[in-house]
C-alpha cells in the first residue's frame, strides 16, 4: 500500500465519523487538560496539534498558548477539520487540511507538536516523528497523548500483547530517538497515555 493509498483509506474511515465524533460526557477534555502543563506549553509558543481531528485538544492549548502565540491544528481528513470550524476552533487555531508525514511547515518555527491519538493509525510512524523534528526548534517538546490506556488501545486496535504496541515505553522510546527526540517522561496510566520527548540539539 502506498502512501497515497494509506491517506485515503483514513479518509474514508474517518470522515463518515467526523458529524458525531464529539459525543457528550466522554472525558477527553478533562484529560487533555491534565496533559497540557505536564507537556510544558508556555504563553507564546508555537503548537501544532497533528491529527486535530475536530480539534478537541484546541481549547487547552490555546488557553496555554495564550493570545501571544500561535496553534495549528493538521489534519488529513477534510469533515474533522469542517467539524472543528464549525464547533468554532477554527477561532482559536489555523485549521490546515495536510499529511502528518509531509506537513507544509518551515524548518524549526516550531515549539510543540501535539500528537494526540495519531501514531497507531499512521502507516509509518517512524517517518511522521522525524518530520516533526524538522518543523521543531531544538528543545521544542513532542507530546504523544491518547485518552485511553496502552491495554485499551491494544484491545481496540489490534489485540497485540501490550509490551509489543506501538506506544510500550521500550518501543516507542527507539521510535522517537531514531527521529531526534529524547523522550522525558512517559505516564502509561489506567485510563490514559502520555509520553513528552524533547527535541534533540542537533540531527
Amino acid at each position: 500500500m502506498s502512501i497515497t493509498d494509506d491517506i485515503a483509506a483514513t479518509r474514508r474511515f474517518f470522515g463518515p465519523l467526523a458529524e458525531t465524533w464529539e459525543q457528550e460526557g466522554q472525558p477527553d477534555e478533562a484529560l487533555i487538560a491534565w496533559a497540557v502543563p505536564l507537556i510544558g506549553v508556555r504563553p507564546g509558543d508555537v503548537v501544532l496539534d497533528v491529527g486535530c481531528g475536530t480539534g478537541r485538544a484546541q481549547p487547552a492549548l490555546r488557553a496555554a498558548t495564550g493570545p501571544g502565540g500561535r496553534l495549528v491544528g493538521v489534519d488529513v481528513t477534510e469533515p474533522m477539520l469542517r467539524t472543528a470550524a464549525r464547533l468554532g476552533r477554527d477561532r482559536l487555531a489555523h485549521l490546515l487540511l495536510a499529511d502528518a508525514c509531509a506537513l507544509p511547515v518551515a524548518d524549526r518555527c516550531t515549539d510543540v507538536v501535539f500528537a494526540g491519538g495519531l501514531l497507531p493509525h499512521l502507516r509509518d510512524p517512524a517517518l511522521a516523528v522525524t518530520e516533526f523534528r524538522r518543523v521543531c526548534r531544538p528543545k521544542a517538546r513532542l507530546a504523544v497523548f491518547h485518552p485511553l490506556s496502552r491495554r485499551q488501545l491494544v484491545r481496540v486496535h489490534d489485540g497485540l500483547d501490550a509490551r509489543d504496541h506501538l506506544l510500550a515505553p521500550g518501543r516507542l522510546a527507539a521510535l522517537l530517538a531514531a527521529g531526534g527526540w529524547q523522550v522525558e517522561q512517559i505516564h502509561d496510566l489506567a485510563d490514559r497515555y502520555l509520553a513528552v520527548a524533547t527535541a534533540a540539539s542537533s540531527v
